[in-house]
């Protein structure tokens, strides 16, 4: 705007307008009826609010209701957060605009459905189905979700503490117990979220497990010293804690601050600090109880590994895959998981010739799985989120985590304050690396196909898949 125009049409408020006009311009008003733009419109919400509570991200859940609206030529005003949905559409012709406001309940993190939402998107973008098709495609995907048996899933389950207890060093006996912790963990919080508790409480539970479990492998190990194996029980419980999910939701909230999703972040931050709470509560209350009878300082982590790198490497597979068959994925999506993992682990190996600092190591293998993880789904259209999620899952920072916990417990603020800000570092460093390794990735697809520098909105879209 030049200006000679004067200061009555310039300012934010005339550049609003301008813009609003712009988009209203875009619509023929006879051809998208109000009852038509209704079911446009709900259909949208109807995905995003799908997608979200399947485990997408906030940023991830606009592009896609976008991409649905923007098929129909509707332009619409935006905002999805953590927990809702908000969606309004004003026709250019004097018509009572449409405005919906969707909460989304927390659900089971689902990517095989996650998946099959975003297939539907696909085919809504590329005009091959229509609205009513497309909203019986909605209601068969969200009434009819895919699951594993649940002895699979329980198998999985043990194949997850097993790996963790060997990939932390422990010995075959350490990785038994383990399998049977996390076993009992998994069990444990399917049934109390079935009985509709909370969250915090659901957590302090299952923390408790673990805990519990190491507690009588050294009541055990006192009374029955010659009979039994060498054990060492803090593994046990660190094999629990990455069970729990821990450090995985301060990478979501990482991750949504870098998407600009700020208020999703910080609802995020707020589930973090009620399910670190849990698990404190869960812990304090057992290693408490070890404290009394004179056993806590036999519980206390170590930071070690298996010292033998191919076995790190299936270790880190196992993990991954352990993940996948949690968050529900199928086949396909496991193996290309397991992969991811395995070259996560590779990275993270390499990556001590560039630097010492486990943070950065950390974030450079990230960065190598988000490049690589956006370059695959060309092909195998699974959810750039599905795949980074559950191949990173080797390196969250559940066992930091838990350290810095007993650190508290142990009544030792530094040792604590430094272990819980290096568990946020790593945190951020995969929320980074992957979001930037997509970003990346997306940038060189683009360059292929078009030959020229890409914008900052379809670059977002290209990195999230």
């Amino acid at each position: 705007m030049s200006e000679e125009s004067g200061p009555a049409s310039s300012g934010p408020v005339a550049n609003a307008r301008e813009t609003a006009d712009s988009e209203m311009a875009l619509v023929d008003d006879g051809r998208v009826d109000p009852h038509r733009a209704r079911a446009i419109t709900e259909l949208a919400v109807r995905i995003g609010a799908l997608a979200l509570s399947s485990g997408s991200s906030a940023a991830r859940t606009e592009t896609l209701v976008r991409r649905v609206v923007g098929a129909h030529g509707l332009p619409v005003q935006l905002d999805v957060t953590y927990s809702r949905i908000m969606l309004s559409y004003e026709p250019a012709a004097l018509a009572a605009p449409i405005t919906i406001i969707r909460s989304v309940l927390p659900d089971q993190t689902d990517y095989d459905r996650l998946q099959r939402v975003e297939g539907l998107v696909r085919e809504i973008h590329r005009g091959e189905v229509d609205v009513e098709t497309a909203t019986a495609r909605l209601n068969h995907i969200a009434t009819a979700p895919f699951e594993h048996p649940r002895w699979f899933r329980l198998f999985a389950a043990g194949v997850l503490g097993a790996a963790i207890g060997l990939l932390i060093g422990g010995s075959l006996m350490d990785m038994l117990v383990s399998a049977i912790s996390t076993m009992l963990v998994d069990e444990t919080r399917q049934q109390l979220e079935r009985w509709t508790m909370g969250s915090f409480f659901t957590t302090a539970v299952c923390a408790a497990i673990p805990t519990s479990l190491a507690l009588l492998v050294l009541a055990l190990q006192h009374w029955a010293s010659p009979a039994l194996p060498a054990m060492n029980p803090s593994l046990v419980i660190a094999a629990g804690m990455v069970s729990l999910l821990a450090g995985m939701g301060t990478v979501a909230a990482a991750g949504d601050a870098i998407d600009g999703s700020f208020l999703g972040a910080g609802a995020r931050i707020v589930e973090v600090v009620v399910t670190t709470g849990g698990i404190v509560l869960g812990l304090v209350t057992t290693l408490w109880l070890g404290r009394s009878l004179g056993v806590t300082a036999q519980l206390e982590p170590g930071a070690s590994q298996n010292p033998n790198h191919w076995i790190q490497l299936v270790c880190a597979g196992m993990v991954a895959l352990a993940f996948g068959v949690r968050f529900m994925m199928r086949t396909r999506a496991l193996v290309t998981t397991t992969g991811l993992g395995l070259l996560l682990w590779a990275s993270y190996l390499a990556a001590h010739w560039i630097t010492a600092s486990h943070p950065a190591r950390v974030a450079i293998a990230a960065l190598v799985v988000g490049f690589t993880a956006r370059i695959v789904v060309r092909w195998l259209h699974i959810p750039v989120l599905a795949l980074t999620t559950t191949a990173v899952a080797p390196l969250m920072p559940g066992v930091m985590l838990y350290r810095g916990v007993f650190a508290i417990t142990d009544e030792d603020p530094t040792t604590a304050t430094w272990l819980l800000l290096s568990s946020t570092y790593v945190a951020v460093g995969l929320a980074a690396g992957t979001s930037f390794g997509a970003m990346l990735a997306a940038l060189v697809l683009y360059r292929r196909r078009e030959g020229g520098p890409a914008e900052r909105y379809a670059l977002v879209e290209q990195a999230h898949g």
